[in-house]
């Protein structure tokens, strides 16, 4: 039933763990004391929504919120959070190619007062239509969860301290006359009728078996020395998206976490750094990073973290990239390391289909269209929004796998 998923869900950060069903969100969000009394009042026709009702409520949610994340929450940053969790509600629809007539959001509008007890008000009114109480609901849960990551990333440094492990490897990892400085590097690849990577060469193959079919896949890599070891490497940052940040919370917490979504420990990995090793040993070249991470940072702790189905969801048994986690302080930074051969099939493998359709090679973006899938049927329950949620899900991954096999075609 479509509320199910308030009434199982529940939001924890750090020391704080908070209730996502029914009044449960209510109260996570006004207060769990004050909202108890006020609305019990209010059922018996005691209080009404007049204004110093509405006032005393709007007070209440922002002095929560600021406790909360222990700094000054505005008004602006609550109507920041409701937009978000519109983008993310939007998000889900435009990448499985959802109706919009059916899964959009119905009243745009009554969603973007800055009062908190305008929402209060049309939750617990019997005159609200069943389908906005839900949006409304839906906004308000993903709404907290994205003040949480908000919180997360400015709180903790993240950003700055990003910045600093990048003039690290500017400074200690990477050579040339420039900060920056690359090379192109076009790399050749053959792959089979499931686009996996078969044969790799930086000059075009002359011949292709009649079962394959050849790449061109353009890089931009740059020249490492760690201790008079050489290496070329491609190198990137990545910042994990606050949508897919949030549906990954939310994922988690119905396939894992008995309803809790625990935004520390699920949505730890929001920034880190990757590295395509195209030249040298990839076992050599973690070590030497290492060693140099440790003389660096001195207190630093790093963990090998080479299991990419840890999440309790059924990942492909492909992926078989190399990651270490750095701790600085409270932050934690995620490294992944991939051979050649390992990234080729990160970006086009396809794989065979699973028991329920879904494809699971080694191709991230399949794997996003499922996780996303998977977080959307609790997002668009059947029986509300009239959808096969997963069946849309297998159709964008198909469109997703006949893309990755024409992409980058060499004719």
């Amino acid at each position: 039933m479509a509320n199910e998923i308030f009434n199982q869900l529940k939001i924890r950060n750090f020391d704080t763990r908070i209730d996502l069903g029914d009044m449960k969100l209510l109260r996570a969000a006004f207060g769990s004391d004050a909202v108890r009394s006020f609305f019990d009042n209010f059922k018996q026709r005691k209080t009404k929504f007049g204004p110093d009702f509405s006032s005393r409520l709007d007070s209440l949610f922002f002095e929560t919120f600021s406790r909360e994340i222990g700094s000054n929450f505005t008004p602006e940053a609550y109507l920041s959070a409701l937009k978000k969790a519109n983008e993310t509600h939007q998000y889900m629809i435009d990448r499985l190619e959802l109706p919009q007539l059916d899964a959009g959001l119905i009243n745009d509008a009554v969603t973007f007062s800055e009062n908190p007890s305008d929402r209060l008000y049309l939750l617990s009114s019997a005159d609200t239509d069943f389908l906005l109480r839900y949006q409304l609901a839906e906004q308000l849960m993903l709404g907290l969860i994205h003040i949480h990551l908000d919180n997360r990333t400015k709180g903790r440094r993240l950003r700055s301290q990003l910045n600093e492990f990048v003039t690290f490897t500017n400074r200690y990892l990477f050579e040339g006359q420039k900060v920056g400085e690359t090379e192109k590097i076009n790399v050749y690849s053959t792959h089979d009728n499931e686009n996996r990577t078969k044969k790799i060469c930086f000059t075009s193959f002359s011949h292709v078996s009649n079962n394959e079919h050849q790449k061109k896949t353009r890089l931009r890599a740059r020249k490492v020395n760690i201790n008079g070891k050489k290496y070329l490497a491609v190198f990137d940052i990545r910042k994990k998206d606050d949508k897919i940040a949030a549906l990954k919370s939310l994922e988690k917490a119905v396939h894992k976490n008995d309803g809790d979504i625990a935004i520390k420990e699920d949505v730890e990995d929001m920034i880190g750094t990757k590295f395509i090793i195209i030249e040298g040993d990839i076992k050599e070249f973690i070590l030497s990073f290492e060693n140099i991470v440790r003389s660096h940072y001195g207190d630093i702790r790093i963990e090998k973290d080479d299991n990419a189905n840890k999440d309790g969801r059924k990942q492909s048994e492909r992926h078989t990239f190399k990651r270490r986690q750095l701790y600085l302080g409270e932050n934690r930074f995620e490294v992944i390391f991939y051979t050649l051969r390992e990234f080729l099939n990160s970006q086009y493998d396809i794989g065979e289909k699973d028991e329920d359709g879904f494809y699971k090679g080694a191709a991230h973006s399949l794997y996003e269209i499922g996780r996303i899938a998977h977080a959307a049927s609790h997002i668009f329950p059947q029986d509300l929004y009239g959808l096969d949620i997963f069946e849309y899900g297998r159709q964008a991954q198909q469109r997703e796998a006949e893309r990755l096999l024409l992409e980058n075609n060499v004719i």
